[in-house]
């Protein structure tokens, strides 16, 4: 395969065309959507306009994921759309529909999972932590979901008031503007249209308490999906709530029922880690990047939480050292620290209610923990942190 890279747009057009004139064309072209001179769609546009090129194929390598976006981008010729970061079968994927066919010297690509819907819905994920934006964005990326991500609720809000989604999830901590009032602000711009809306919007909880649930409900939102889910749970919460024009659900084959997973093979468990929270991740990860950069993420992260913590306690603040244990319980449970998150739990509980004894040695606690669980999770990386 002949390849070649250009700084920009309008160096990579005048190199197709030169490509052109000297017999030896290029038969696609991978492009950036944001690029100095000429961006990937206006690229995209010249290339359509130009007869000499009509033989090139072409592929948008976005971060971003709007309506308007997508609409220039099919106006504009574009034949294959993918989403940064972009992983290797992912690329070759998109490179094999594109060309319509694979090289005969080219390894096939892994066969789509029999049991997993394709559900052609755009979503708007409002979520603040890091590696739980991580974990939801592979989740709705293997399940075929266009999605918006903002990191609080006043930011749900300003895209709601913009652009359409077919569904919202909404995490119920956040910062600026949490869950809640976010949906009613979302209610009340709905029903001011003038025709009136009502999209569904499904909370992210990390409490599955009946309680919570009810709040939930009475804050406008019309589901809830307790923190940590698989993605099977997830695709089951859209297809409740999404139109079944949207969604194509999987069709059982071999007299495998839907749903259905082979059960995972026996592994060493180490006590501080919970593998099925692992295991969740690798359900959506072709070549296991997406658990490096989900617990590299983590690793980062938490010793700033950590810090939060100890300076909340210092000072006394209940209300932070609340606010920072959710988003360390959170982000724990994800990764499979199970019994760090329990304690981040009740430390969570403590600050919210106010009583700070015995809140010192929850935070000591915490950190030694922290020092088991980090070499587990450099453990589980494909190359050690």
């Amino acid at each position: 395969m002949r390849c070649a890279t250009a700084a920009d747009g309008v160096e990579g057009l005048a190199m197709l065309r030169e490509a052109q004139r000297n017999g030896t064309p290029y038969d696609i072209a991978l492009v950036d959507m944001k690029m100095p001179r000429m961006d990937g769609i206006e690229l995209a546009a010249a290339v359509r306009a130009d007869p000499l090129l009509a033989g090139v194929r072409l592929v948008l390598v976005t971060s971003l994921h709007s309506t308007d976006e997508m609409a220039r981008a099919r106006q504009a010729g574009i034949d294959a759309y993918l989403s940064k970061p972009v992983k290797r079968l992912e690329l070759f994927r998109a490179l094999a529909q594109t060309m319509g066919s694979i090289g005969a010297g080219a390894p096939a690509p892994a066969p789509a999972d029999a049991d997993r819907p394709v559900i052609r819905a755009r979503a708007l994920l409002a979520e603040d932590n890091g590696v739980n934006q991580v974990v939801a964005r592979n989740m709705l990326k293997a399940l075929g979901c266009e999605f918006l991500i903002v990191p609080n609720g006043e930011e749900a809000l300003h895209a709601m008031q913009r652009e359409h989604f077919d569904i919202v999830l909404m995490d119920c901590q956040m910062p600026v503007m949490d869950g809640y009032a976010a949906t009613g602000a979302i209610r009340a711009h709905q029903a001011g249209l003038a025709t009136p809306q009502r999209t569904p919007i499904v909370a992210l909880t990390a409490n599955a308490l009946l309680g919570d649930a009810q709040r939930c409900l009475d804050a406008g939102m019309d589901d809830h999906l307790a923190k940590p889910y698989t993605r099977q749970q997830l695709a089951t919460m859209l297809m409740r709530w999404l139109p079944a024009e949207l969604v194509q659900r999987p069709v059982p084959a071999d007299g495998k029922a839907p749903g259905a997973t082979p059960a995972p093979k026996p592994r060493p468990m180490a006590g501080m880690l919970d593998q099925s929270a692992l295991d969740n991740i690798r359900a959506v990860d072709d070549d296991g990047s997406v658990l490096d950069e989900v617990i590299q993420m983590y690793l980062d992260e938490v010793p700033v939480q950590l810090a939060g913590l100890q300076q909340a306690l210092a000072r006394g603040d209940g209300v932070e050292l609340g606010r920072v244990a959710h988003a360390m319980k959170s982000a724990s449970l994800n990764v499979g620290a199970k019994s760090l998150g329990e304690l981040c739990r009740r430390l969570e509980r403590q600050g919210k209610d106010g009583d700070l004894a015995g809140a010192g040695d929850l935070v000591a606690a915490v950190e030694a923990m922290l020092e088991g669980v980090k070499p587990l999770l450099r453990a589980e990386m494909r190359v050690a942190a």
